[in-house]
């Protein structure tokens, strides 16, 4: 699982710098207990981020992890489901 997770976290990392600082950010929000009280976008704000930049991101990690429960995956979701909201087509 850990490599499985560091491998997401990289993702071509190389390449694209900002996009491996989210998905840290975002790691460290699903599993840092002292974290999750914050919102997406006090996150996003925080490092001087967007918050629609985390949620794709956050979206993927749903996809790439449906294992992993965390207080931010709503039971329901769309992303979880593989449903789009109304007008996200």
């Amino acid at each position: 699982m850990l490599v499985r997770v560091l491998d997401w976290l990289w993702s071509d990392g190389m390449k694209n710098p900002d996009g491996l600082q989210i998905r840290a950010m975002l790691l460290c929000w699903n599993f840092l207990e002292h974290l999750r009280p914050l919102t997406l976008t006090q996150l996003a704000r925080g490092f001087g981020k967007r918050k629609q930049s985390l949620g794709r991101w956050q979206d993927q990690f749903k996809l790439d992890f449906p294992e992993i429960k965390t207080c931010h995956m709503k039971f329901g979701d769309p992303v979880l489901d593989g449903e789009e909201e109304e007008g996200e087509k």
